[in-house]
């Protein structure tokens, strides 16, 4: 009897085996895909294949395994998500951009001014010289999208200028300047015949421009108007003066000027500034190479 007894025992010992065998197969190549599809990054997928594993093997040595890896599947799809989301947040520019870089006003009487401003990440905006402050102001509009600047009536005889920085409030190296420049307080003109001479002969040559001025401000020759700057190679021969318009106080002359010949052999440029008490105007020579 206790023969028998062992007999069937181990025949069930032998049927069990094969299937035990089968079920930790079944198990391991669950977690091999389950590792597969992790490096993939089919994070879900892999749990899935984890858990099947862990059902199929009870084992605590299988068991520690795959929870270690479902533990890292969960890690690394949170992380996934929060790059997704980085991504998708639209970037904002620091970038300022100005309408107009710089502003004129006139001088006899109060102005202002709305500039159109961009800065997706926010700006502000300040005088360079708190000094300019007694006669040019600023302030933003309420939409945040324009700057208002205004200034006082003058009363000075010349022009003023103040600069205005505009600053990105993402970066405050990122700054963008505006040029005020409010003219003298009355009238003031200056005009000249010609604004650039070009192709002098190379062996000298001789011109005549004619130079209009409304200016308070006369010179013992009559003249309302003066020069400040000119090349050496200029030579100025005489003033002539055509007349006077007494309504506008405008008065007209003619400047002749002589070149010298250009002992170069390459093309000289030089600037005559002629100036009154409040205005001033360049002259461009352009002189032809010498052999």
């Amino acid at each position: 009897m206790r023969s028998l007894i062992k007999i069937l025992l181990l025949t069930l010992m032998l049927c069990l085996t094969p299937a035990a065998n089968t079920f930790a197969q079944s198990a391991a190549s669950k977690y091999d895909e389950g590792v597969a599809l992790y490096n993939k990054g089919n994070y879900q997928g892999a749990i899935k294949l984890f858990n099947e594993s862990m059902i199929l093997n009870k084992s605590a040595a299988n068991k520690k395994k795959c929870q270690a890896m479902i533990a890292k599947c969960n890690k690394a799809s949170k992380a996934k998500k929060s790059e997704a989301q980085v991504k998708s947040k639209p970037v904002v520019s620091d970038k300022v951009t100005l309408e107009r870089d710089a502003i004129y006003f006139d001088g006899h009487a109060a102005g202002a001014e709305v500039i159109g401003v961009k800065a997706a990440g926010g700006w502000k905006a300040e005088l360079e010289h708190e000094a300019d402050g007694s006669w040019c102001s600023i302030e933003p509009k309420d939409d945040g999208n324009f700057l208002i600047v205004k200034t006082t009536a003058s009363n000075l005889t010349v022009y003023r200028t103040a600069s205005i920085k505009v600053i990105s409030d993402k970066n405050s190296r990122e700054v963008k300047n505006l040029l005020v420049t409010q003219g003298p307080a009355r009238n003031a003109t200056l005009s000249v015949s010609k604004e650039e001479i070009k192709n002098i002969n190379r062996a000298g040559d001789e011109q005549v421009i004619s130079i209009n001025c409304q200016s308070d401000t006369l010179l013992a020759d009559g003249r309302n108007w003066f020069i400040t700057k000119a090349p050496s190679w200029v030579k100025f021969l005489s003033t002539k003066k055509l007349g006077r318009k007494e309504r506008t106080g405008i008065t007209m002359n003619e400047l002749s000027m002589q070149f010298e010949a250009n002992p170069t052999k390459e093309e000289r440029i030089g600037y005559i500034v002629v100036r009154s008490q409040d205005a001033e105007r360049h002259i461009k020579l352009i002189q032809k190479k010498g052999k």
